[in-house]
């Protein structure tokens, strides 16, 4: 997978931090990003987008239940 947010107020790529297997992307108040998710696998994936632990699409809590 590549994951790539943009800071659409500064028009800059954010970068990814890993940490104990997971990735994060510090982001600023007030700004708006956008998010880009390729699947570099050639199988099928199940992702997640969420900010601060909430779904981005449902609103619900974010987990790896829900596709």
């Amino acid at each position: 997978m590549q994951v790539d947010v943009y800071d659409r107020f500064d028009r800059t790529a954010l970068p990814v931090y890993d940490k104990d297997g997971r990735h994060f992307i510090v982001g600023a108040p007030g700004h708006e990003y956008a998010v880009r998710i390729r699947n570099c696998t050639g199988g099928r994936v199940l992702v997640v987008t969420s900010v601060d632990g909430v779904n981005v699409i449902s609103g619900d809590t974010a987990s790896p239940a829900q596709s």
